[in-house]
């Protein structure tokens, strides 16, 4: 009788040192992009999941490269070519450009970090789509990176106004 006991015992710790393994989560490899938005009046739009952003309002997209090329091992200098470009996604529709790609290719010295500004605006119309920054960055002829940054475009409110004359 007390060894039926044991054996749920030892089934429930092997289940929770299981359990322990698989929520150890590997180290997260570094990301050389980073991506933020900010408004019209420089403050950082604060990220939600997706971030919501409005129709008819101006922003701008900083994009933070970090050069992490090397060369037998130690870090070293590069040119890198930096892509930024901005899609619209309407619900059964494939996605379409909301800003064409800006391809730029700029040097780094080993290890610097760099932050390109891509300002933009979202169109009037756009309200109760999604859309999406794209930037990829390429050295060599390889891609080396790509990031990616999910949005919402919130409806403008409407202000309703009349101007009535009675003669």
């Amino acid at each position: 009788m007390e060894n039926n006991k044991a054996v749920p015992v030892l089934a429930l710790g092997g289940l929770l040192a299981l359990g322990l393994i698989l929520a150890k989560k590997a180290p997260a490899e570094p990301k050389s992009i980073d991506i933020k938005i900010y408004d019209s009046e420089g403050n950082l739009v604060v990220a939600h999941s997706p971030l919501s952003l409005i129709e008819g309002d101006s922003y701008t997209a900083v994009v933070t490269v970090v050069n992490m090329s090397t060369k037998a091992g130690e870090p070293w200098k590069a040119n890198l070519d930096v892509g930024f470009q901005i899609f619209r996604v309407e619900e059964g529709y494939p996605a379409t450009q909301l800003m064409a790609k800006v391809q730029r290719t700029e040097f780094f010295l080993a290890g610097q970090t760099v932050e390109f500004p891509y300002p933009f605006t979202i169109p009037v119309g756009y309200g109760g789509d999604t859309g999406y920054v794209a930037v990829e960055v390429s050295g060599g002829g390889a891609l080396l990176d790509s990031a990616r940054l999910d949005f919402n475009i919130a409806l403008a409110p409407i202000i309703y106004e009349a101007d009535v004359e009675v003669r």
